[in-house]
């Protein structure tokens, strides 16, 4: 074999290695994403499963609570808001918080003002739990005065 031959057969073979490196690389970092998928989504998702189960043994239970005129009222998702009231607005009856902002329909509704719908009422970058957890209003961005931040209706 001449020289010629002989460094092109070594190219080849240096051209050939870099490409198994990359592929070794390659196969390395996709069998670290999905070990990362599968390990984390599923502690992800057993969180998610207490949180639904929850929320559907508070549907099961169909709570009521007295009106005080001798009547009861359907509140499903034990927010305060009755059944009815969740319809009008549209949130979700079976769900206390229906935006997953961090607060309840009912403190969304009655006590903050802000949508029950939409995790970003205002303008601020944060949801308006965030806000009213760091004694911020979350619709005009102004300080909170005596507030006591949100009990988390997700846990």
């Amino acid at each position: 074999m001449d020289q010629p031959d002989k460094e092109i057969t070594l190219k080849k073979n240096s051209f050939f290695r870099i490409m198994m490196i990359v592929l070794v690389v390659i196969v390395v970092i996709a069998a670290v994403a999905a070990a990362y998928m599968f390990f984390w989504k599923k502690s992800d998702s057993s969180t998610n499963s207490s949180v639904n189960n929850n929320r559907t043994n508070a549907a099961a239970t169909n709570r009521q609570f007295n009106t005080g005129a001798g009547g009861t009222v359907a509140d499903a998702d034990h927010d305060g808001l009755s059944d009815a009231e969740e319809a009008t607005l549209g949130t979700n009856p079976t769900d206390a918080d229906t935006d997953h902002d961090g607060l309840s329909d009912f403190d969304e509704v009655k006590k903050y003002h802000t949508n029950p719908k939409s995790a970003h009422s205002g303008t601020l970058a944060i949801t308006d739990g965030q806000a009213v957890a760091q004694g911020i209003d979350p619709l005009t961005g102004n300080k909170l005065f005596a507030t006591v931040p949100p009990a988390n209706v997700n846990k």
